[in-house]
């Protein structure tokens, strides 16, 4: 084995170990430093100072949250002009809970006194203001700033001379020091004007000393320094006179620019006007108008960077965009001016291509661009590999470039410059160009465009670092983070504006022959140099304040990492832990930390310069004997080294990681060196806390801790069942108390009476069967006693009836009745059902079911041997052979016809036909045949079957007929034929022995016997599980009715997903489609990404009768109807009126939810209905439970799969099960992982260990749950086991008769739904016993103290992680838990719940990135144990429903409900965002977009929602769904898991604070269930579906394409292949039903 672990050692297999911590975002680091003391965050404009600013704001929310008179301070944020006051106060609003507000002059602030002030600074929390009014307010005394905690000066740079900036400091420097506010400054430049050189450090600590604060940028920007090898800078100049320029390139341009022009300012004065009318169209879109400008911008931009090129480019793109725009324009001067535009791009195209015509495409390209251009293509020629340069002279051959541009325009059209070069000129066909733009800023960028921004970088890198590309123009410096190769060449082709973007930019060149090319114009040298030499001088000012490492660290850092012993705890030949490696492991172990898709989490790290007398004297004593062996040639660095040069780290890792702990590096003598060390400590307690595996002491990864699966006993018996892959052979089980019940001779036997309750008669008066009336029934005869059962129901010809077994009496016997009686039993069965036709042979002795059916009599209820000595006395009669009437005249008598049973005579050998006479009829033979002209009855059989009747004037009679062998227990399928009366010839038929209201009951008696069968055999399971787990009864009182306690039996609807509902489908998200405002960040390429917002005119449409047809429960459609109103498309598609979505319109939905900015939160909620308040979740629904427990009919219900197509079956009980299920494992799980380091991964993965199919069916197995289950479907003449018979012997094949196949989920769902059994009939007390005895667990093996005694779960203790016994620790806890839980207030108030354990609320909302909470875990746990509670709080709602909703559209409701997308879009109604707590700028952006697109569309639930993106084919589009941060529907999850742990676990609790939040939603898709799209397409176009290979899209996400009956083909766009096919099918649904609405 090596002595080295190889991943430990090697990143990426480059062989390059970290040399530092993964950097966290630089605005949480300079938030950190903000903290700490006054500093001014020098940042570029659109790096995120206001989220510094808001970070800083949020944590000092304790502070301002109490009234000023109660010690309370107060924020206020100074900006320098009227909109940013705006800008910033509406940012700090959607990202704060706090009450902020603007003012400006316009509000007539000069002329408030100090009430009004008072008012206002009482009233709000953060103030933001232009820095005129605070000079004011503090000028007049209306506020003292002693009751300031933080002041915040945006452009801290304009605090100069006089300027009211400078004045506010002025004044705070008269305030005592330790009385007066922190200050934070931001600001993008430090200095207003340009100065020498020499004079940066005197203007840079001027400016520190005038605002008390120190000067910070991020660490990120100190490493370039460190870990750069110093590029060469070359400045390239250009001659931008255009002297030497193709004259026709002059004279195109001049033509260009005067056209674009000319429209420019036809617009500026056009618009100009309509802009100060209010009413105007023009100034309710502003959008649109920057739409049309931006298109002139654009163009005149680049034909002014790059050439004629440049403009033909841009106009060539924007003819596809405003093309595909003109469809969305409404307004007339819109488009009257859009066509003006497109026209003017046209044009120019047109004008462009004659010129470009008359050259070669090589001539074309080098004559029609700006000479800037030529002068990058003769630097890019240097790199060629086939240039013939002196070895000296020659530059790296394998080019590595990326060429930085200021606007996204620009990088697109350079990108298709240089790719066309590369195609025409040899000596740049090397060029293996690429581009990638940064993310679009302002309020037009969307969150689409984001992630799809994010993937394509992560593509293009991926290309880049493969070799596949070779050059990247970029329009921003790449993210922090990304991996990319060394580069050898860095071109900045546009002008540096800010310092960070000099250093960054020149930070990328990391190769050892690097190059950075800063490009100017020969007029700019001057300027250009000026600011080079600022940027130089800001640099040396930097490094002289970063204490940067020398030579000397690098000889001493290497020289400790061979002394100090690695970390092996298995021995010199296990794995080990280096000096050098650990830090390359922290930062690995941190990345496998569960965290949001778009959050990557990273230590928190901070090396401070110590004095000596910090250190132990041993360790100072170490490093002087480990500097004593530097090597001679070092000799003098080592006398050059200071004993008080110390460093030491401090490493506090991600909030999700069990090791909490600040940890205290050793101290070292290099920076270097202390990272090391700290970052080898927390290697050393990762493993201890088996956060390393022992193999390689690799992060473990999100995995089920290992547990040794309990094997199943294997028995050598017939009675296990054989697997044969997912399928298991199960022994049928029958009922134990059939099993030995053979009557005796001389002993008591009992007789149960099948009786026949009518309940739904038919509708026909002939058919109708009245079993009070007859004067023979049927009973069972048996020597042991039948449990009590429920009634069922039997559905037969005669209607609707319900089957009850009732005890008559006992009865003794003598072997000569009971041989009769046998007689009889084994007549009916092979002479009446006809099953002698199986070759089953009659032995009641070896048959596994003994028991009789015998005749009773009703009036008597004494075995009718009259009846039985007629059947078995009766000549034998061959039904078949016997031949017709022989005499010479027949002799009807109606009274023989009477309850009879008629058999047809001249039927062929081999069938036996019985009819019921249902009455006689006035037809005679000579009556016409039905059907058949000029014919009568005579005749008909004459002809066919050769019978002459003796007598034509007899009366016929009419019969019906019910077909052996049918399953009564199920209804039958409505005949769609008008049923015609049947008559027969009483000549032609002999009459049967058997009475027919017998007979019919004879029929009916094999489906009769199947359901007892399965009743009893549940009942035994329930006997079973209420003696091992003591839930239930195990007899009913004698004293107790049946019916009374037990509910027969009931018939499920036919499923149907749509059954009384409104289904709703897919539609494109109603957006006005445009493009941004800014020029910088419109995308030229082929596939344009949009930014969409919702169109206020555009309302929803109602599908048409013929598309649904059914109705809401709460309403009817008309009503539906009534509340939608007409829309348009934004696209060129007829208009949809299929759909309904919205009961209002997005008007009335802003309006709805515009009242969350409430102070009160209370004066916001829904109005919900009183039924859903008083709905109790901890008891159970109280029209279910029964204090006798569950009934056989449930438990059969619970036992029966759909296949078995018995009239009910398993899938609703299970539903609700698995949701039960899910919520006790989850407690279980919960509780069980307290003490270790679990994430909502792990949680999730130790829960579906219990939870599993799997799983499940190996505890079912255990309790021989397969033989229980009913799997068949009843057929008489394949596996119905008559009662007295032997089945049929066969030797290797699996017996029907004696075996069920069952499937292994088929067990394990059957578990699920018992569990749902008990807890709809026992509560979830007995679910919980019921779990118990199958063997799941269902309590942690923590000190439990105490039960919750509605609903029995344990109630878990929700200590601290942190909680010690140390009293001052635990008061330094309390302190900064109050301090976290500052302001929460509000939110409790809102969740209409008050928190008894402040700090379970704080861990609800914390995220993982949010380092300053050491108290608590992040909200990742509770997370988990809220999903599980909403799960089933949703579930049990919709469960309960009068509805009584089929499985299917449970299992929808359940899914539209309870999932990411609704839980954000709610917690965002309710402002759960505000409160959440994480220190993570890509999230902070993220939600930003999405928080904006929400208030702006009205918080629309966005289930069948879809948004089209343009394409490079302007006749396609590409469908996609519209995305949701996944953290705020954690967090709704993980507040709602909060209350159930601070509730005592009461569900309850939780229903009353969550159901205002929910009742819409839960309203909403009750009248409207979210259907797939795709499924609907299936039943559209069951065989003209044809979904296509996936393929990927250049942007990284998969694209699906659907066709539609070999016509069109519809494209869908996402992360992965089913998210892609979501939207494609949307697409393809969405478009089919319009072409399907008649015109």
């Amino acid at each position: 084995m090596s002595t080295e672990n190889p991943a430990m050692e090697t990143k990426a297999g480059t062989g390059f170990v970290d040399a530092d911590f993964t950097p966290r975002d630089y605005q949480v680091e300079l938030f950190q430093a903000a903290l700490e003391e006054n500093i001014i965050v020098y940042l570029p404009t659109g790096s995120g100072k206001t989220f510094i600013a808001a970070l800083l704001i949020k944590e000092k929310t304790h502070e301002v949250t109490k009234p000023l008179d109660l010690g309370g301070k107060r924020t206020v944020f100074l900006v320098p002009t009227i909109v940013l006051a705006i800008q910033q106060a509406a940012y700090l609003r959607r990202h704060t809970y706090l009450k902020v507000k603007e003012f400006y002059g316009s509000m007539g602030v000069d002329f408030w006194g100090k009430e009004r002030w008072k008012t206002e600074f009482e009233e709000n929390h953060v103030l933001v203001m232009t820095a005129q009014i605070f000079v004011d307010v503090l000028n007049h005394a209306f506020f003292s700033a002693y009751q300031l905690n933080l002041l915040v000066f945006d452009e801290c740079h304009a605090a100069v001379k006089d300027a009211p900036m400078k004045q506010v400091l002025s004044k705070l420097q008269s305030y005592e020091s330790s009385r007066r506010p922190k200050i934070l400054g931001l600001t993008a430049a430090l200095f207003r004007m340009r100065c020498k050189p020499h004079k940066v450090p005197e203007v840079i600590q001027k400016l520190s000393e005038s605002m008390g604060c120190i000067v910070k940028i991020p660490s990120s920007v100190e490493t370039v320094y460190r870990s750069s090898t110093k590029p060469c800078e070359i400045v390239l100049q250009y001659d931008d006179e255009n002297n030497k320029q193709n004259p026709y390139s002059l004279t195109l341009s001049v033509i260009i620019l005067d056209m674009v022009f000319k429209l420019m300012e036809e617009f500026k004065n056009s618009y100009g006007e309509l802009i100060t009318k209010v009413e105007s169209d023009v100034a309710k879109h502003p959008d649109k108008i920057d739409m049309l400008l931006d298109a002139l911008k654009d163009i005149d931009y680049l034909l002014r960077a790059l050439g004629p090129y440049g403009a033909y480019h841009c106009a060539h793109v924007y003819i596809h965009i405003l093309q595909q725009a003109k469809s969305r324009v409404k307004v007339p001067q819109f488009l009257a001016d859009l066509n003006k535009v497109s026209a003017l791009c046209r044009e120019i195209k047109e004008i462009c291509t004659s010129y470009f015509s008359k050259f070669s495409p090589k001539d074309r390209l080098l004559l029609f661009v700006h000479p800037k251009v030529i002068r990058l293509l003769e630097v890019i020629r240097n790199f060629s590999p086939e240039k013939n340069l002196d070895e000296r002279q020659r530059v790296n051959p394998k080019m590595c470039a990326i060429i930085f541009v200021e606007r996204r325009c620009m990088a697109n059209g350079l990108y298709h410059f240089l790719k066309d070069v590369a195609k025409h000129d040899e000596t740049l066909e090397f060029m293996k160009p690429l581009f990638t733009m940064g993310q679009a800023s302002g309020r037009n960028a969307s969150l689409k465009e984001t992630k799809i921004l994010n993937m394509k970088q992560n593509e293009i890198m991926t290309n880049f670092r493969e070799g596949r590309c070779n050059l990247i123009v970029a329009t921003s410096v790449l993210e922090e983070g990304v991996d990319i190769p060394a580069c050898n060449l860095i071109v900045r082709f546009d002008h540096i504006k800010t310092y960070c973007d000099y250093v960054q930019t020149k930070g990328r060149a990391r190769s050892r022959k690097a190059f950075y090319c800063l490009m100017m114009s020969q007029k700019e040298t001057e300027s250009y140099l000026e600011d080079l030499a600022q940027f130089h001088s800001i640099e040396q000012q930097l490094l002289a304040i970063g204490n940067f490492e020398d030579d000397r660290d690098s000889v001493i850092d290497n020289l400790f990492c061979q002394i100090i012993p690695p970390y092996a705890p298995y021995g010199e030949d296990g794995p080990r832990i280096t000096l050098l490696s650990s830090i390359s492991l922290v930062n690995r172990y941190c990345g496998q930390l569960s965290s949001d898709p778009d959050v990557f989490l990273a230590p928190k790290l901070t090396t401070k310069k110590v004095d000596k007398s910090v250190a132990d004297p041993a360790q100072l004593k170490n490093i002087k004997d480990v500097l004593q062996k530097l090597p001679n040639d070092n000799r003098g660095m080592t006398n050059g080294f200071s004993i008080g040069d110390l460093y030491q780290c401090r490493l506090i890792l991600p909030l999700n990681s069990p090791l909490r702990e600040e940890l205290i590096g050793d101290v070292m003598p290099t920076k270097r060196l202390a990272k090391r060390a700290v970052a080898l400590k927390a290697c050393i307690m990762l493993h201890k806390l088996k956060e390393l595996d022992d193999v390689h002491l690799f992060p473990i990864l999100r995995q089920i801790p290992e547990e040794e699966e309990e094997e199943l006993p294997i028995e050598d018996d017939a009675s296990v069942p054989q697997h044969h892959g997912n399928v298991t052979i199960c022994k049928r089980r029958f009922p134990a108390c059939f099993s030995n019940c053979r009557p005796i001779p001389r002993e008591p036997n009992f007789v149960y009476l099948i009786d026949f309750m009518l309940m739904k008669p038919c509708q026909d008066v002939n058919k109708l069967f009245f079993p009070f009336a007859v004067e023979t029934k049927l009973a069972i005869l048996t020597s042991q006693v039948i449990p009590a059962i429920c009634p069922f129901p039997l559905v037969t010809r005669a209607g609707e009836f319900q089957v009850n077994l009732c005890g008559v009496d006992s009865v003794i016997l003598d072997d000569s009745q009971l041989e009769k009686l046998e007689k009889f039993h084994q007549f009916i069965f092979q002479d009446v059902i006809f099953l002698w036709k199986r070759q089953l042979d009659f032995d009641l002795q070896a048959s596994d079911l003994q028991y009789l059916i015998v005749p009773l009599q009703s009036a008597t209820e004494k075995l009718d041997f009259v009846l039985i000595e007629k059947m078995i006395n009766a000549p034998t009669v061959e039904w078949e052979k016997r031949p017709p009437f022989t005499g010479n005249k027949f002799s009807f008598e109606p009274k023989e016809y009477v309850d009879a049973v008629i058999v047809p005579s001249y039927k062929p050998l081999g069938t036996l036909n019985p009819f019921y006479v249902d009455g006689v009829s006035d037809l005679t033979p000579l009556s016409a045949f039905p059907e058949r002209e000029n014919e009568t009855y005579a005749s008909y059989f004459s002809k066919k079957y050769n019978q002459i009747l003796t007598n034509e004037n007899q009366q016929l009679v009419q019969v019906s007929r019910e077909i052996t062998g049918k399953n009564f227990l199920v209804p039958r399928l409505a005949s769609t034929k008008k049923e015609i009366p049947m008559h027969h010839v009483p000549e032609l038929c002999n009459i049967h022995p058997l009475p027919g209201s017998l007979w019919k009951q004879v029929v009916w008696i094999p489906s009769v016997l199947h359901r007892l069968n399965g009743m009893l055999v549940a009942e035994e399971l329930r006997i079973l599980i209420f003696k091992e787990a003591n839930v239930g009864i195990d007899f009913l009182p004698g004293s107790v009715n049946v019916s009374s306690v037990w509910s027969p039996l009931k018939l499920q609807p036919p499923k149907s997903r749509s059954d009384s509902q409104f289904v709703s489908y897919p539609m494109p998200l109603r957006n006005s489609l445009k493009t941004s405002a800014s020029a910088d960040s419109l995308d030229l390429g082929a596939s344009m990404i949009w930014h969409l917002e919702y169109d206020e005119t555009e309302k929803d449409l109602l599908p048409p009768d013929s598309a649904v047809d059914q109705t809401s429960p709460s309403s009817s459609i008309a009503e539906a109807k009534t509340n939608a109103s007409s829309s348009e498309l934004l696209y060129e598609m007829p208009a949809l009126d299929e759909f309904l979505e919205f009961p209002c319109s997005m008007e009335d939905q802003k309006r709805k939810w515009v009242d969350l900015a409430s102070e009160d939160p209370l004066e916001c909620q829904p109005n919900c209905k009183p039924e859903m308040i008083d709905l109790k979740f901890d008891v159970g629904n109280p029209s279910t439970l029964s204090v006798f427990g569950p009934s056989p009919g449930i438990v059969l219900e619970a036992l029966t799969l759909a296949k078995a197509h018995d009239g009910y079956d398993m899938e609703r009980l299970e539903t609700i099960g698995d949701s039960i299920l899910k919520l006790i494992i989850s407690i279980y799980v919960y509780g069980e992982a307290s003490n270790s380091r679990c994430d909502e991964g792990r949680l999730s993965l130790m829960r579906m260990r219990q939870v599993c199919n799997k799983h499940l069916f190996h505890l079912g197995q255990k309790k021989a749950i397969g033989e229980f289950t009913a799997a068949q479907r009843f057929d008489l003449m394949s596996n119905f086991r008559p009662p007295g018979f032997k089945p049929p012997v066969a030797d290797h094949e699996p017996n029907l008769h004696v075996h069920q196949f069952v499937h292994k989920k088929n067990v394990a769902d059957s578990m699920e739904a018992l569990i749902g059994v008990y807890l709809l009939t026992t509560g979830i007390k007995g679910a919980l016993k019921l779990m118990n005895w199958m063997g799941l667990k269902t309590v942690p093996q923590i000190d439990i103290m105490a039960f919750n005694p509605n609903n029995g779960f344990p109630v878990l203790p929700t200590r601290l992680p942190s909680s010690t016994t140390d009293e001052t620790q635990n008061e330094e806890q309390e302190h900064a838990l109050m301090q976290l839980y500052s302001g929460l207030e509000l939110f409790e108030k809102r969740l209409c719940y008050t928190f008894k354990n402040k700090a379970l609320l704080v861990e609800a909302l914390t995220h993982a990135s949010y380092l300053p909470n050491r108290i608590t875990n992040c909200y990742q746990r509770l997370e988990f144990l809220g999903d599980a509670v909403l799960d089933y709080l949703v579930t049990r709602f919709y469960f309960d429903n009068p509805c009584q909703y089929s499985p299917a559209i449970l299992t929808d409701l359940r899914s539209a409900m309870v999932n990411n997308e609704t839980f954000a879009i709610i917690a965002v109604r309710n402002r759960f965002h505000l409160y959440l707590k994480h220190l993570s700028l890509n999230l902070n952006a993220i939600l930003d977009r999405f928080i904006r697109a929400q208030e702006e569309n009205g918080h629309l639930f966005m289930h069948n929602y879809f948004v089209l993106e343009e394409t490079s084919d302007p006749n396609e589009q590409l469908a996609s769904n519209i995305d949701v941060p996944k953290v705020l529907g954690d967090i709704f999850e993980s507040v709602a898991g909060a209350i159930f742990l601070d509730s005592g676990m009461s569900l309850d609790a939780v229903w009353q604070s969550y159901l205002p939040f929910l009742h819409d939603a839960l309203e909403k898709f009750n009248e409207s269930i979210p259907v797939s799209a795709l499924r609907k397409l299936h039943e559209r176009h069951p065989t003209g579906l044809k979904i296509r290979k996936s393929e990927s899209l250049p942007d990284g996400r998969v694209c699906v394409a659907i066709e539609i009956e070999g016509t069109r083909v519809f494209k869908g766009a996402g992360g992965n292949s089913k998210t892609a096919k979501s939207a494609a099918a949307k697409y393809a649904l969405c478009v089919d039903l319009t072409k399907s609405k008649p015109t």
